[in-house]
């Protein structure tokens, strides 16, 4: 609030001879601002007007709560004084320091069912609805925590009018949001468990009992490198999988030419940990192996010996 100017329009009764009146603004200070004293003999509205004194503790709400107008004081009032009017004019600037807390609010929508005329069927198409609003402001950078929601569908079954099979495609839905930034973007790592979904519905009947082709299917499973803490190695044991199904019955009992399959096994080189030297086994040096040296004038002596009976 910049401040406050005080505005009196004033008449008598008759514009002669002179009276003597006043108009006066008193602020929470209890000072007087005197508007106008003097005399009042104006035959049409005659105007005055002061700038208000700044109260001690400045201009706010309080302060211009405050203010008080007051109006007489007269010394000679024949003629009769009027006062036509006394006005207070705020100078301040729009939305500045005020906030309102906005509690989450609810609606119902309500209404009377409409009766039908004839017992007959109303196609309905789907409807939709938007919320709309303004963004909420902040007053400081502070982080919340954010709890997971949940919403429900819910509606009213919709009777068919004949007893018929409806053929359905997939339908599809699309999760959005808004990505969830971190507090802290080094130094800190979060365990990250395995999650699961669970995908259910309604078996299809067939209209008639015939065979249906079918080709095999492929699924695709995506997600982010887990970076390790440290640069240790893991022990890995072995995994397995499972494929599941039903048995395909043939049409008839002939003969099938069944060509050789083959898998692919895929993976990582697995990198072995250096845990020493191991000796190296020699095969076919048994004299090595018995201890008996391989050079020198006593190895020499011992292996022409065993040439030389080898020979005989």
């Amino acid at each position: 609030i910049h401040g406050a100017q005080a505005f009196l329009a004033y008449t008598s009764a008759a514009a002669t001879p002179a009276n003597s009146a006043s108009a006066k603004i008193y602020d929470e200070d209890g000072v007087e601002t005197d508007i106008y004293t003097g005399d009042m003999t104006e035959s049409t509205a005659f105007y005055k007007s002061v700038i208000c004194r700044t109260p001690t503790g400045g201009w706010d709400t309080a302060a211009v709560n405050a203010l008080q107008g007051r109006v007489g004081y007269a010394t000679d009032y024949a003629p009769v004084p009027y006062w036509q009017g006394l006005m207070i004019q705020v100078a301040y600037a729009e939305g500045a320091g005020y906030t309102l807390i906005a509690d989450p609010g609810s609606y119902v929508l309500s209404g009377q069912s409409g009766d039908l005329l004839a017992a007959r069927k109303i196609a309905a198409d789907t409807g939709g609805y938007a919320i709309g609003g303004q963004d909420a402001g902040l007053l400081r950078a502070a982080k919340i925590g954010l709890d997971g929601g949940t919403y429900i569908l819910s509606g009213q079954d919709a009777a068919p009018l004949f007893d018929r099979l409806i053929s359905l495609d997939a339908g599809s839905y699309i999760l959005t949001g808004q990505d969830v930034s971190l507090i802290y973007i080094s130094g800190y790592t979060l365990a990250a468990e395995a999650g699961s979904y669970t995908l259910a519905g309604q078996a299809a009947g067939l209209l008639k009992a015939n065979k249906l082709s079918l080709e095999a299917g492929a699924y695709v499973l995506t997600g982010q490198d887990a970076d390790a803490l440290l640069g240790r190695l893991l022990a890995a044991e072995t995994g397995s999988h499972v494929i599941v199904g039903q048995a395909a019955n043939l049409l008839r009992d002939g003969r099938l030419v069944a060509e050789m399959g083959s898998v692919v096994l895929i993976g990582a080189d697995s990198g072995l940990v250096y845990s020493g030297v191991v000796p190296p086994v020699v095969v076919g040096q048994r004299q090595a192996a018995q201890g008996v040296p391989r050079r020198g004038p006593q190895g020499i002596a011992k292996r022409a010996a065993e040439a030389a009976r080898r020979t005989n």
